[in-house]
């Protein structure tokens, strides 16, 4: 296998191969990185939903206690009655806002969640497709020299059939 077109199969193949393994772990590299980032920002999706509900029960709990010393105030007794079952009311209706808060934030974080198992999973994909590749390219390419060496071997064989000239 010393001859020239052989080398060069061999090195092409080389090369090809090598392309396609650091293409699939570059690939596989960035898609993890992706990920990684899906992952901070669903993280920081639920944080920053958290910082929300809270800024938005102090004014909740602000705005009821306002209420309640201004009918206090007007000599309103708000421990008994329609000024009771309005505060309550309203404590109902901050609940479930609070609720829709960090509901909408963990939603938020879901889906950045599931962009990131997906960065995963192309970069897996990507990784076992440059292995592939450089498989495919190397089983080529002995696929190559062995059909290249039968064809030598077929035609040193035909060339010793023939009859010598001039011998």
């Amino acid at each position: 296998m010393g001859d020239p077109v052989t080398a060069t199969l061999i090195t092409m193949t080389v090369i090809s191969a090598a392309t396609a393994v650091v293409t699939g772990v570059s690939g596989y590299l960035n898609a993890q990185a992706q990920a990684d980032q899906a992952d901070a920002d669903a993280d920081a999706a639920r944080k920053a939903g958290e910082v929300r509900a809270v800024r938005a029960e102090r004014q909740q709990r602000r705005q009821r206690g306002l209420a309640r010393a201004t009918a206090g105030a007007q000599g309103i007794d708000v421990n008994v009655g329609t000024p009771l079952d309005i505060e309550e009311d309203q404590l109902r209706e901050d609940q479930q806002d609070l609720a829709l808060i960090r509901m909408g934030a963990d939603t938020e974080a879901t889906r950045l969640e599931a962009q990131g198992d997906f960065a995963r999973a192309q970069g897996t994909a990507s990784l076992i497709e440059g292995v592939g590749g450089a498989a495919t390219t190397v089983l080529g390419a002995k696929l190559q020299l062995a059909q290249r060496q039968e064809g030598i071997t077929r035609h040193k064989e035909l060339m010793a059939r023939l009859p010598k000239v001039g011998g």
